[in-house]
């Protein structure tokens, strides 16, 4: 756990190897740094809620995709940002900056580039 206990950093499963299997076909044209699965618990509930209250259909898959937000890791600079509040992506930035070396260190075993 972090400093807060608000987030955790676990081993990805061998079960999930099809997903760097596929961001390794990815980096051959695209620039995937990292890959952060979250827990979408709560948002799976504020949908439930809306859909309750509106009646009005909302895919899971396009509400997150309205929620990206990109940094640039050296230094850690937002880059973009599609939908987080301020207060979110200073959350964001702070989770970035306790693990950047955990994610670089990732970055190159993954694409056994240099530091």
């Amino acid at each position: 756990m972090n400093q807060d206990d608000s987030y955790s950093i676990i081993t990805f499963p061998s079960s999930r190897l099809f997903t760097t299997d596929v961001g390794r076909i990815g980096l051959k044209k695209h620039h995937i740094k990292a890959i952060i699965e979250l827990d979408v618990t709560d948002s799976r509930i504020k949908l439930k809620k809306i859909r309750s209250e509106t009646g009005e259909h909302i895919s899971f898959t396009s509400w997150i995709i309205k929620r990206i937000c990109k940094y640039w890791l050296k230094p850690i600079v937002l880059s973009k940002n599609y939908g987080f509040t301020s207060n979110e992506l200073r959350k964001i930035k702070k989770i970035i900056e306790e693990n950047v070396i955990k994610i670089m260190e990732a970055w190159y075993e993954h694409c056994g580039e240099s530091k």
